[in-house]
Formats: structure tokens, sequence, C-alpha cells
């Protein structure tokens, strides 16, 4: 029997220092020589922005990755999508990073045919105060008109700033931005503009603080690629919570 034990108790130890180094080595892998595409020299602040299609992040690796002149100075965390979606990495990713020197900030995924009400509830519930302004991600209109998806962003916007005493920052794609919101009463909101081929043309307006110019990075500590954003130089004042 002390035999069969001491045989049990080694194989156990072989398999978890086994699992150890798998994991090492595992992480190793996903160490990168550059950021997977050229960062552009417009907007001053890099940054990333992560859901569960991520999967498990080494933060440390993340975060301390350096090239040339950059580095992540903030991340946006997915949070939740319409009235019912929780990212199952948030709470994870979010416990982790407020232990950081990274700033944070966590966003929702709009639906406009979903209740607003409902989803402004789900994510106040949801998402603590972060160091930066929460998002509002508005990139499909499941058959609303422009005038509908208008409305109800701005009953989402309204309802939050009321309840939370923050005022989200929209983020949408450049096509998005140019047929809804460009010449609408949303217009003159902060907004966040995705386009992977060229700076976006709003870019050049104040209150576009953002820029997503990448959803191909590699940052080191993650297996997928990863959004890339720049922002500008008075980013952190203005999204500040």
């Amino acid at each position: 029997m002390k035999h069969w034990v001491v045989f049990m108790v080694s194989v156990t130890l072989v398999a978890f220092l086994g699992f150890i180094l798998l994991e090492q080595n595992r992480n190793a892998n996903f160490k990168y020589n550059n950021f997977g595409v050229q960062v552009p020299i417009q907007g001053t602040i890099l940054g990333i922005d992560v859901s569960h299609h991520q999967g498990e992040i080494d933060w440390d690796m993340a975060l301390g990755m350096r090239i040339a002149n950059d580095s992540i100075q903030f991340v946006y965390l997915k949070a939740t999508e319409g009235s019912d979606f929780k990212d199952r990495h948030y709470d994870k990713n979010r416990r982790i990073l407020d232990q950081k020197k990274v700033k944070v900030g966590a966003y929702h995924f709009f639906i406009p045919t979903s209740p607003v009400l409902d989803q402004v509830n789900f994510f106040s519930q949801i998402v603590a105060k972060t160091s930066l302004k929460p998002v509002l991600d508005v990139e499909i209109s499941k058959g609303a008109s422009k005038e509908a998806c208008v409305d109800s962003v701005t009953k989402f916007l309204n309802l939050y700033t009321a309840m939370k005493g923050v005022r989200p920052i929209i983020y949408t794609n450049e096509s998005f931005y140019n047929d809804v919101f460009k010449n609408s009463s949303l217009k003159t909101e902060l907004f966040w503009i995705a386009n992977f081929k060229t700076i976006p043309k709003s870019f050049v307006n104040s209150n576009t603080l953002l820029w997503q110019f990448s959803e191909k990075g590699t940052i080191n500590g993650i297996r997928e690629k990863v959004d890339l954003n720049k922002a500008k130089f008075n980013f952190f004042e203005l999204a500040k919570w």
C-alpha cells in the first residue's frame, strides 16, 4: 500500500510540474517583437480594447511590452451587451487591472432594438466607476432607421448620465458615424472612431478623441489579435471619470 501511495504522489507531482512548464512555454509563445502593424504617428497615446475573444490574458506581459517609444497606456474592457449578456472575462480582467497603473475603462455593446432602460440598468449594475469614462459601442442598427438609432442612443446617454453622473463616449466605425451620427443631434458628443485603412476624417474634430486603427495587433501575453487605438494628447483629461 505504501509503495502505491508513493507512486501516485510521484505521478501527481510529475503531472503538476509538467503543467507548470507547459504554461510557461505557452505564455512564452505569445511574446512578439512588434505590435503586428505599423503604429501611426497621429495621436500620442496607445491603448487596446479587449473582450472574451482575446481569452485569458497575461497582463504583466501585456503591460510590460515596449516597442520604440510606445507602450499600452489604457485598456477598455467589454463588460456587457444588450440587456443580458455579460462578458465572461470582465470581472477577472477588471480585478487585475485595478491593481495596475494603467488607465481602465469599460464598454457596452449597444443593441438598438433592445429596451434602452434595460440596457442602461444592466451596464450600470455590472460596471463600477473606472478611471476612464464608459463607452457605448454603437455599430449595428438591427434594422432600425437612422432616426430611431439616434433617438435610442440619445436616450441611453441621457439615462446613464442621470444615473451615474458621467456621459459615455460613443464608439463606432467611420461608415456608421458618417451615415448616422455626423449630421445628427449627437454630432457634438465625444467619439471614438474605427477605421482600419486610413485616419478618420473626423479625427481633426476636437470631440473625436480616439482612433481605432487596427484589429490585428499583437500584444505580449495575448493569444489572439487585438484592437489597437491611438488617443489624442488630452484624452486622459477629457475622458476622466
